[in-house]
């Protein structure tokens, strides 16, 4: 089977250097040379040059010191040079050189730092401990080697990882061999030789390759430098038999284990965000893997952000007065109230249906089939996707055992879970009647494979019950990461995402 390429480089080639054509000359049979490889010789007094192709001497008529060019031959050199010159793939491999130069630089300054950063940390908690179990009693003198051994082992793991940096060496001797390689290439075509762009793309295929491997290291290297630190140790009271625990910063099985997550920083975009306005970010995951970020930079404006890929890809500004503006998801649909109004919007914010409402809405969540409101006078609207009313539920004594105002609504599993001073009333999507009471007094709180994950910011810890509102796991936080810590609705409740507003780092 013969290609276009294949045929190009045939014709492109001279017949007698095998080179990619220099200056090509066309003799009177047709055939074509480079002018360098056309050797003019002297025959019964006539300077010409026998041709290889038909055997014949043709002679040069002067004034002519050599034979004109074949325009059509230059003309496909020309066209070859452009389409080579203007490859998107000679794009990328620059960019991904120039990548590789920056992780480059980059471990060079992280692998210095290293050492003085893992050393005086751990020297700061090996300290806290001291001083704490000074104040305990005798008897737990045992427990504090065992501390020390952890924060030990904690330190010998950062180094280890330090020393497997040194992996990279073989990875920058490839990288060096396969951008040799690829800079032969380049070079055989400024020297006019035939280069085939399936060698250009193969040179590039293999120094990407060696990129991912040293990406790689540099995520060991940051682990090393203590991106997943150990929690300031916390002392129980005396009367306790463990003086204290020590907690990693993360997310797995029932703790939080953040660097099994992606990390992703977007200081760049939300750090203009007031934070008097903490209470109202709203961040929801899409089942396709987007975010949308919802958040209030004014009084008069609220503005919606689609995240994809790791880039923000569009904005929407609602510019009027603002009063406890509310949306949540469903599909490919953005459900979003605002000053008794409704609105639903697509993913390019294109407004699909908007509509005005008697009462201001508290809280809202969303099915397949239907939107459920909350309202400021304890009222659940139903509506259908086009915000036709379908029914308007009064919550009392009639249904719902509450006293209170209602100050939540989620929905998951065929149930209405509403907030309550307390706990969390649970109610039939179908009957509409109370069906459960859970203990649960936390109100920032998400729907997570069949769990609920719930945020207090009063006590300092994210809690795991299950859905009988019983207590799987209790974690400790830090009291930064709990005041500035937000939860992020995943529309298929099968992953979890937290937002950390104090560094504006997006966990996923």
């Amino acid at each position: 089977m013969f290609y276009e390429e294949d045929i190009i480089d045939d014709i492109l080639t001279c017949p007698k250097c095998k080179l990619k054509y220099n200056d090509p000359r066309m003799l009177p049979c047709g055939k074509t040379y480079c002018n360098h490889c056309i050797n003019l010789q002297l025959n019964n007094d006539k300077i010409g040059f026998d041709c290889d192709y038909c055997m014949f001497f043709h002679e040069l008529i002067p004034p002519s010191s050599s034979f004109p060019q074949d325009k059509r031959i230059e003309k496909l050199l020309e066209n070859e040079q452009k389409k080579i010159s203007e490859s998107k793939l000679i794009t990328e491999f620059k960019q991904l050189l120039q990548s590789l130069k920056n992780l480059t630089e980059e471990l060079t300054s992280n692998k210095s730092q290293s050492p003085t950063i893992i050393n005086e940390y751990c020297s700061d908690i090996k300290t806290s401990i001291n001083e704490t179990t000074n104040n305990l009693l005798h008897e737990i003198q045992n427990q504090k080697e065992e501390l020390f051994n952890i924060v030990s082992s904690y330190e010998d793991e950062c180094f280890k990882n330090i020393n497997k940096v040194d992996l990279i060496n073989n990875d920058l001797s490839n990288m060096a061999v396969e951008s040799d390689k690829f800079q032969a290439k380049w070079n055989d075509y400024l020297n006019n030789q035939v280069v085939k762009e399936s060698e250009v793309r193969d040179a590039f295929e293999s120094g990407n390759e060696v990129y991912k491997q040293i990406s790689n290291h540099i995520d060991t290297l940051k682990l090393s430098q203590l991106n997943n630190k150990l929690v300031i140790f916390e002392p129980t009271k005396p009367t306790n038999q463990l003086i204290g625990k020590i907690y990693f910063e993360n997310f797995n099985q029932n703790s939080i284990k953040f660097e099994n997550f992606f990390k992703l920083d977007l200081k760049y975009r939300l750090n203009l965000i007031d934070r008097a306005y903490y209470d109202s970010i709203h961040i929801f995951r899409f089942s396709n893997g987007d975010f949308l970020f919802t958040y209030q930079i004014s009084p008069f404006k609220v503005k919606m952000s689609l995240l994809c890929d790791g880039f923000f890809q569009r904005e929407y500004e609602i510019v009027k007065p603002v009063n406890k503006f509310k949306i949540t998801i469903n599909g490919e649909k953005i459900f979003f109230s605002f000053t008794k109004s409704l609105r639903i919007f697509d993913k390019s914010f294109l407004i699909l249906v908007e509509k005005s409402c008697d009462e201001n809405i508290d809280s809202m969540a969303a099915t397949n089939d239907f939107l459920y409101c909350l309202t400021e006078n304890n009222y659940i609207l139903k509506y259908d996707h086009d915000l036709r009313l379908f029914q308007k539920i009064r919550i009392n004594q009639e249904n719902v055992s509450v006293q209170k105002k209602l100050s939540n609504l989620k929905i998951y599993s065929e149930c209405i879970y509403l907030c309550n001073t307390n706990d969390i009333v649970t109610i039939d999507l179908k009957n509409l009647v109370e069906s459960d009471r859970l203990k649960i007094k936390e109100k920032k709180l998400i729907f997570y494979n069949g769990k609920i994950v719930a945020l207090n910011s009063d006590e300092d810890f994210l809690a795991l019950y299950d859905l009988n509102g019983k207590v799987i796991k209790k974690q400790s936080l830090s009291k930064t990461l709990s005041k500035n810590l937000i939860l992020v609705e995943s529309e298929n409740f099968e992953k979890i995402s937290f937002f950390d507003f104090s560094n504006y780092i997006l966990y996923y």
